[in-house]
């Protein structure tokens, strides 16, 4: 098997050096697809001996004007995403057209090689490669500078202030596009009771568990099921982790190359690295990336979410006011007074305060937004009139708006036992 390995590496390398001209460092050799990702070394060594090259710089502008690999040109998030008011929720792809626009106003014809950076943790240039291969720019044609812009620096190459003149084309992609890298809602559903089909979480341990909610997204957890592997555990300072490193990450998360695997995190960034690594750089055969990600799956409130966090202080707090009720019950059984059910119902306006924060309740609380308070205290079942009286207190205490409250109550309770419960 080592000779295996070994003859592979150099034959790997013969066929790098005879591309390129240039010895490619033995880390890289070692991926599944060698040319993913570049050193800040062989970019320079391209830059010199490359005519057709475009430099992608994936950076908020401030951070380009402030330094740039010479020659690079600059583009954003926007200007490859959707359009504004494509979707009801932002963070999705941009049309394949709007894509081959902005690839031909950088310069880029089929037969480009295109080199991708952009800040520390790189998941910019990630999400911009799975973007452009997956349009039908050639795969071998598309690389990612490992480490980022920091490498570039670290290495002490020639940093730039200017931005180059860039004659615009008309760009015809290659190949034809190629979704099987592409995970889409319903791909994720039908997963969630497929033992074959592993769902990965890519975010952070605080939005896995439910704790944390970024700008964009409409609820807190994750996806039913979903395994754990944060973006960030790919990489170090250094850049991407070795082959060893990365097969070792994945398969002490149970991600084996057995099995389909669809990575999401809040918009498709981050899982774009992740299913580059699983893909390209482990040679996964059936890796993912949910474009919508977290964004979408959280915007349709009958989809299902698990949140540990939620679970935990709420099955705290409700465990805690159930003692207190059995312990006040029994105390005024047996003629004592008791204070109990005061702090009993201090912990219910808590857990409802909790509720009130942790659901974003405070955006619903509104008329136009009637429908989707309905939607989620019809949720809760038999459990719901509790629910619901619990937030009509912390309602009143915090002088939220009381009609959609109301109305509320009269459409999912009846008039009767709506008022009755608002009354309590």
């Amino acid at each position: 098997m080592h000779k295996v390995k070994v003859i592979a590496v150099a034959l790997a390398t013969f066929i790098a050096v005879g591309a390129f001209g240039f010895d490619i460092e033995p880390k890289y050799l070692e991926y599944n697809n060698s040319d993913v990702l570049i050193s800040a070394a062989r970019v320079q060594h391209l830059i010199d001996t490359e005519d057709d090259l475009v430099i992608v710089d994936v950076r908020q502008s401030g951070q380009y004007n402030d330094g740039h690999i010479p020659g690079a040109v600059n583009i954003w998030r926007p200007m490859y995403g959707a359009s504004s008011g494509e979707y009801e929720f932002r963070g999705m792809r941009g049309s394949p057209e709007k894509v081959y626009e902005l690839l031909g106003s950088l310069g880029a014809t089929s037969d480009s090689r295109i080199i991708v950076y952009t800040h520390g943790n790189g998941h910019d240039a990630f999400r911009f490669s799975w973007l452009i291969t997956m349009y039908g720019h050639s795969r071998d044609k598309v690389h990612i500078l490992d480490g980022n812009f920091p490498a570039w620096r670290a290495a002490g190459l020639p940093v730039s202030t200017d931005a180059p003149e860039v004659t615009p084309v008309s760009y015809t992609p290659s190949g034809a596009i190629d979704e099987s890298r592409l995970g889409t809602r319903a791909d994720y559903e039908r997963a969630m009771n497929d033992p074959n089909v592993i769902i990965l979480d890519t975010r952070t341990p605080e939005e896995w568990w439910g704790i944390a909610q970024y700008d964009g997204a409409f609820r807190k957890g994750h996806i039913p099921g979903a395994v754990h592997v944060n973006f960030t555990d790919n990489f170090t300072d250094g850049g991407m982790r070795s082959v060893e490193e990365l097969r070792a990450l994945y398969e002490a998360a149970g991600i084996t190359p057995d099995k389909t695997i669809l990575a999401y995190c809040q918009s498709g960034v981050r899982s774009s690295m992740t299913t580059t690594v699983l893909a390209d750089l482990l040679g996964y055969p059936n890796a993912s990336n949910y474009d919508g990600s977290w964004i979408e799956w959280s915007y349709y409130r009958e989809l299902p979410v698990t949140s540990y966090f939620l679970y935990i202080v709420s099955g705290v707090l409700a465990a805690a006011i159930a003692a207190l009720v059995l312990l006040h019950l029994r105390a005024v059984k047996q003629g004592k007074k008791s204070k109990l059910s005061k702090v009993g119902i201090g912990l219910g306006i808590v857990l409802a305060i909790f509720w009130l924060w942790y659901f974003n309740l405070h955006t619903l609380i509104s008329m136009d937004r009637i429908g989707e308070l309905q939607m989620w205290i019809e949720g809760f079942g038999l459990l719901g009139p509790v629910v619901y009286m619990l937030l009509f207190i912390a309602a009143c205490i915090f002088f939220l708006p009381g009609a959609p409250f109301g109305i509320v109550g009269g459409i999912v309770f009846g008039p009767i036992f709506g008022t009755i419960w608002a009354s309590l």
